[in-house]
């Protein structure tokens, strides 16, 4: 296994598709029909990009942490990185210009109580222009697929269970309910909502 990347990179690279599983590839190819493909690696246009993209209203009230612990400047994501996490990128086929990013992920080492199995964690996002198009399966997948060279570790997330788009996406490319907590929401407002957070795992 590769170790997970800890700094930011000088250019992504591009996806190599012989080093996907078959699911991955299918997901890739679906992706190059639609106009897009995946590059894995952050740069520090590409970090720029994910700043503002983040603080879009439809990210931000679900995922706050993003600006606030992850994106919120170079320094701050630095940091982050050294964690071990790897970032993906989903980006317009052939496309140079970091403004045209469209979506941005990432999987890395973390533990959760709620998750006793889960070794590793994963987000993704899309941006609020390129949503609506069958996205964000695909790049999930694609995703997954390429970080089996990090880690065969059992991957997890949480989510809320008002985000019931982001809860679709995750059930259908393969994660499971193991958990749920009552829990209070930050919204991008600045309210507080209660909500139950939902842990899960890819079987």
């Amino acid at each position: 296994m590769l170790p997970f990347p800890t700094n930011f990179v000088d250019q992504p690279e591009s996806i190599k598709a012989d080093s996907l599983s078959n699911d991955g590839l299918q997901s890739l190819k679906e992706l190059e029909i639609k106009g897009y493909e995946v590059r894995v690696g952050l740069s520090d246009d590409y970090s720029d990009t994910i700043s503002r993209v983040c603080q879009q209203a439809a990210i931000l009230e679900y995922c706050p942490n993003d600006i606030a612990k992850r994106f919120h400047d170079h320094t701050v994501t630095a940091v982050w990185l050294t964690g071990g996490r790897v970032v993906y990128l989903l980006v317009p086929s052939g496309s140079k210009d970091p403004n045209q990013l469209a979506g941005y992920g990432w999987i890395g080492p973390k533990k959760s109580v709620y998750v006793p199995e889960g070794a590793v964690t994963f987000g993704v996002r899309i941006s609020e222009d390129h949503q609506g198009k069958g996205l964000a399966a695909p790049f999930s997948k694609v995703m997954l697929a390429a970080a089996a060279s990090y880690s065969t570790g059992i991957v997890w997330l949480e989510t809320w269970q008002s985000n019931v788009s982001a809860v679709h996406v995750y059930h259908k490319i393969g994660f499971v309910d193991v958990t749920q907590k009552a829990d209070k929401r930050l919204t991008r407002t600045g309210s507080i909502v209660d909500d139950v957070r939902i842990y899960m795992v890819r079987k």
